[in-house]
Formats: structure tokens, sequence, C-alpha cells
């Protein structure tokens, strides 16, 4: 069973994370957000340790943790933060300098809302978001399980990485899986580099709007990107990537 309550450990250079322990005094309600802040506090890494975490409305901001940036690692494929619920799992909001590497992001296939932000059409909803985050890093990280259900409305899909409102992430030797959409950006400019894409079920990488009136710097490079199909038509759907823009009419699509 998985726990919700996170052991929090501080050591000299790590703050170390326990899906499987009870919480120290402290920590009474202690989650995987807790745990996030408790190490941005310090200014140190935050390890997960092998195990599954629920995660839900996690947020990352400048607001919280001392509004410091950290890397938060684990041993590679040896921990899972499992969607449980609410509008994301994880969303960074303005908060720069924050490193994720090795771990495994799954939405379970559950319901998750459109998400509301300039530029961003009506259908888009994120796993893991990030709204005007600069300098975040995914590297060796897997997201998996967001495919739409069958309540949800047509044109209505979730992507693995959502990103808007001028963020730039590096994605780099990231594994993507069973998903509607692997990385969908919004007016933000992207580096997704040696990425792997299987089974999308709308778009591999896709790339909307530009960037003020500077164009889009996105880079997508070397990437594997693999079963990609559509139940919402062709143009802007059933790509591997797909690059639209501006955000108004009309808009033009380049497809590959």
């Amino acid at each position: 069973m998985r726990s919700s309550n996170a052991r929090i450990s501080l050591f000299d250079d790590v703050v170390v994370a326990d899906p499987a322990t009870p919480p120290p005094a402290g920590f009474t309600s202690a989650t995987i957000g807790a745990a996030i802040d408790a190490a941005r506090v310090t200014g140190r890494p935050l390890l997960l340790r092998p195990g599954s975490y629920d995660i839900a409305n996690v947020d990352i901001s400048t607001t919280t943790g001392s509004g410091r940036g950290i890397e938060i690692y684990c041993p590679a494929g040896t921990a899972t933060l499992f969607f449980s619920g609410g509008n994301y799992g994880l969303r960074i909001a303005g908060q720069t300098g924050m490193t994720f590497r090795n771990l495994t992001f799954d939405g379970q296939n559950l319901d998750i809302p459109a998400y509301n932000a300039p530029t961003v059409i009506t259908a888009a909803a994120g796993l893991v978001i990030l709204d005007n985050a600069r300098d975040a890093t995914f590297r060796d990280c897997t997201f998996r399980n967001t495919v739409k259900t069958d309540g949800e409305p047509g044109g209505a899909y979730k992507a693995g990485l959502l990103c808007v409102n001028d963020s730039q992430p590096v994605v780099a030797d990231c594994a993507f899986d069973n998903v509607d959409i692997a990385i969908w950006a919004f007016s933000s400019e992207i580096l997704a580099d040696g990425c792997s894409i299987t089974g999308a079920k709308n778009n591999g990488i896709a790339v909307w709007g530009t960037v003020g009136s500077g164009g889009n710097l996105s880079v997508i490079r070397n990437n594997r990107i693999n079963f990609v199909t559509s139940d919402y038509g062709t143009g802007a759907n059933g790509n591997g990537i797909a690059v639209t823009w501006p955000m108004m009419s009309p808009s033009k699509t380049i497809s590959l």
C-alpha cells in the first residue's frame, strides 16, 4: 500500500524521504510536498528512497521552500510518484532552478481537469505543469498513463508535461509511455533531447504559440517517437511533432 506520508531525514548534504515509515514528530501531516519544501528550505537535494508516493496538487513556487531550486532524484527506476487526484500532480509556478532525475510520474489514467492559463486552450491538462518556470530540468524521468478517460470530452487531452506562460525547461533522455501528449508547450520554449515517446494518443510533442514578439526558439532533437494515433482528426492531431502558431486565427501548423 502506498503511503501519502513520508519520513523526512536531514543530513549534512542531502534530505531523504522514505515512503514506508510513518512521519516523525514535526512532520505529522507531511506529504511528498512537505518533503520537497523541507529540502528547499535547507538548500539541499532531496533523495527519494525506493517506493511509491502519492502526489496531488503539489506546488513548487517562489513563496514556498524559501524560494530555492533544488534537485529531486532517486536511484534509477526506484521511486514512482502516483497521481491520486486533483488539478495536477505537480506544478512548478515561477520557481527557477528545479531539477528532477530518475523519477517516474504515473497519472494512473485518472481524470485531470483543464489547466487555466493565458494562451492555453480550454482542453489542455497536465500531470506535471510548468507555469512560468525557467531553468527547470527533467533528466532520465518517466511519464506514463495520462490517457483520456471515456468520460472526458473529445479534443480534451492530458500531457505528461504541460508547459505554459514562458516556461523554459530542458527535457533530456526521458521516456513517455501511454500518454495523450508527451510534451505540450504553450507560449513556452522547450529543449527536448533524446527522449523516447511510445503510444501517444494525440501528439508526441506539440509546441503552440510564440513567446512575446520574438518567435519561438524551442529545440526538438534526437527523439524517438513511435505509435502516435489520434481520435480527433488530423492536422494538429496525430503527429509525432506538431508546431502551431500563432494562438489566434488564422493559425498554421507544421506537422511531422
